[in-house]
């Protein structure tokens, strides 16, 4: 603890700890890190800790804009000091996990722009796919489409762009990423079995992602989709609600450190078990606090979802009006996320109701 690689040093250990899942070290590391950043400065690996911190540490202790802005700083002095690969990657994970925090879908493509300048500009072809598929999930999600949750497109093509790109160690994460984006457009746009298909899909990459906040949002929409698919406990398989609690305690887990990341993620799939399980009471309450804890933390994707499905659940029961009500309120969230092509779909809906 007595020079300028110190904190560098600590940085790592704190990485490796989130790797394997001890979150409460990482973070009390990541702490000692940062106090030893301001007793032994070191300019030339600064952005790359702080990088690292941010994507690695970052979103399992802390609000996933804090860890954006991070990203971002980091990328800034990357460029000052010269060190373009860092000063792209900052930009590039930061455009992913804006569209994780819920900044709007018109934020996002123009982060995942910017940063493709920066690529274009030092000629760096790592960052073509992921800033790819960012672009293309945006456009699928803002323009109306006759394909709308297929990666395949003029931004984005996953059998063009990954080519070669399939074998490389390198790529599993993009490749999870794509996988992750095609399921929640699936999801979003009402196809519960291509959703739970291409979650499945994405599994053998998980190993290759450690730590990432990608193995999260993974695992949440996974588990959306399954529950989504299941009308009855009857349809669902063996074990099926054992496997649905472990999510939830996972989330459950995940919430100590992060809260307003995850609560409302805990909370969403504990209304869909509850549906599921024919507690309409549970199922209720819990409807109303993912929505709510989602709405005030900004993460209005899943504000949206979240409405959405309670619309489904009351309609199931009968309930029109407070159907209507949620309908309503999901378009609305959607419209302030800028998933036109979204509230195209629930306008229809709404007409309807």
């Amino acid at each position: 603890g007595n020079s300028t690689f110190s904190p560098f040093i600590f940085d790592s250990l704190a990485f490796g700890c989130s790797v394997y899942g001890d979150i409460r070290r990482a973070k009390d590391t990541t702490a000692l890190a940062i106090e030893l950043e301001k007793v032994y400065p070191n300019p030339r690996l600064a952005h790359r800790t702080l990088i690292g911190r941010s994507i690695v540490v970052g979103p399992w202790i802390s609000p996933l804009r804090d860890c954006i802005e991070g990203m971002l700083l980091g990328g800034k002095r990357a460029l000052e000091v010269g060190d373009v690969e860092m000063a792209c990657l900052g930009p590039t994970v930061a455009a992913r996990h804006m569209i994780a925090a819920g900044h709007s879908l018109d934020e996002c493509a123009r982060q995942a722009t910017l940063a493709r300048e920066i690529a274009g500009k030092y000629r760096l072809d790592a960052p073509r796919a992921p800033l790819g598929a960012i672009l293309h999930f945006t456009d699928c999600l803002r323009t109306v489409s006759e394909s709308p949750h297929l990666l395949a497109g003029a931004a984005f093509d996953a059998a063009v762009d990954f080519g070669a790109m399939l074998l490389s160690p390198s790529a599993v994460a993009t490749r999870l990423q794509t996988k992750v984006y095609n399921a929640a457009l699936a999801y979003i746009f009402g196809d519960y079995a291509c959703a739970r298909a291409e979650a499945d899909a994405a599994i053998p990459f998980l190993a290759g992602t450690p730590g990432q906040q990608l193995v999260a949002e993974h695992a949440f929409v996974r588990c959306l989709a399954r529950l989504a698919e299941q009308k009855s406990p009857s349809d669902a398989p063996a074990n099926f609600l054992a496997e649905v609690d472990t999510e939830i305690g996972r989330m459950d887990t995940w919430s100590v450190n992060a809260p307003t990341t995850f609560e409302h993620k805990a909370a969403f799939l504990r209304a869909e078990r509850a549906r599921l399980a024919g507690e309409p009471l549970l199922a209720m309450s819990a409807f109303d606090e993912a929505i709510e804890e989602a709405r005030r933390n900004a993460f209005v994707q899943y504000e949206a979802m979240a409405c959405e499905r309670a619309a489904e659940f009351y309609a199931a029961l009968g309930r029109t009006t407070i159907a209507r009500f949620y309908l309503r309120r999901a378009r609305n969230a959607f419209e302030h996320w800028g998933a036109h092509a979204k509230v195209s779909e629930l306008d229809k809906r709404v007409k309807k109701s």
